[in-house]
């Protein structure tokens, strides 16, 4: 039988990075694929979503492709990225409104790489993806190795750089050239807003 489970895997699998990334519309358009494509396989309505959407889509997120598709077990370790600047909102505070349209991501900082910018790790910033940078304000942005691995920063939008503006010496301060071609490093979200949540 070649219907084992696995189908139903990946679908979880999707339904987690759709959820994480702003929703279907949202990853449908980073990904470049059609909405109503998306929307059938996380609906069910696909019996297996073919290999080549389900690699864009892990690109377009920044999670293994190999994992999306369901071909390993372990846990959603990108393939070279990292999520050491920021984490997707996952927090229950109903006091905290989900950002506004299909083109909203909300984040949680988790580096000191903007702190003496005044983003602290815990704050919690919105990002709209459809909205061209402004200079002197956060970006989030994707930067690609040699190898195609990915790591997803929190930097200040200076062109023809991306900066750091830390007090953490852990934290590379070398700027990051920006790229036209958005084939080394690509921006993935424009500040919208930064809520702090007194504890």
């Amino acid at each position: 039988m070649d219907n084992d489970g696995g189908d139903e895997e990946w679908r979880r699998r999707l339904k987690q990075v759709v959820g994480d990334h702003g929703g279907a519309a949202t990853v449908a358009r980073l990904a470049e694929i059609p909405p109503q494509t998306l929307k059938n396989h996380l609906n069910g309505r696909t019996k297996k979503a073919p290999l080549e959407d389900l690699k864009r889509i892990a690109e377009a997120c920044g999670v293994s492709s190999i994992w999306l598709a369901a071909l390993v077990a372990e846990a959603p370790v990108p393939a070279g990225l990292s999520e050491g600047d920021v984490a997707p909102y996952r927090g229950p505070d109903p006091k905290l409104e989900a950002p506004h349209g299909v083109n909203s991501i909300r984040r949680v900082v988790t580096s000191r790489a903007l702190d003496l910018a005044g983003y602290l790790p815990g704050d919690i910033v919105d990002f709209r993806m459809d909205r061209k940078p402004k200079p002197g304000r956060p970006v989030l942005a994707q930067v690609y190795d040699e190898v195609g691995g990915a790591e997803t920063v929190l930097r200040i939008y200076r062109p023809p750089f991306l900066l750091v503006h830390s007090s953490d010496p852990a934290i590379d301060p070398r700027p990051i050239p920006l790229d036209p071609s958005d084939t080394v490093v690509k921006i993935m979200g424009v500040f919208v807003q930064m809520i702090r949540v007194a504890g």
